[in-house]
């Protein structure tokens, strides 16, 4: 059971629950434990991976466990499965 409709529900909110923040690359984590790369000042491809790293959190939350669905449906993948799993988030 869903806390909330499966349409306000976001595959980037799912994915940042479960193993925390969207990185493509690790020396875009922001923890205060890391110590930071030694070559973040001259680096060229950092800011092609903050891009990256937008883009891709920008399309996850926008789609939804609803959306999934209708993609699944579209695919012909059908409600009953061969298995039960039970996942909580």
């Amino acid at each position: 059971m869903l806390s909330r409709d499966p349409s306000e529900i976001t595959v980037g909110e799912i994915i940042t629950a479960a193993q925390g923040p969207i990185v493509p690359v690790r020396c875009l984590a922001q923890d205060a434990k890391r110590k930071e790369c030694e070559v973040i000042q001259g680096c060229i491809t950092r800011h092609i991976w903050k891009q990256t790293q937008q883009l891709l959190v920008d399309y996850y939350n926008s789609v939804s466990i609803s959306d999934l669905c209708t993609m699944a449906r579209k695919q012909g993948v059908s409600r009953d499965l061969d298995h039960k799993y039970m996942y909580f988030i």
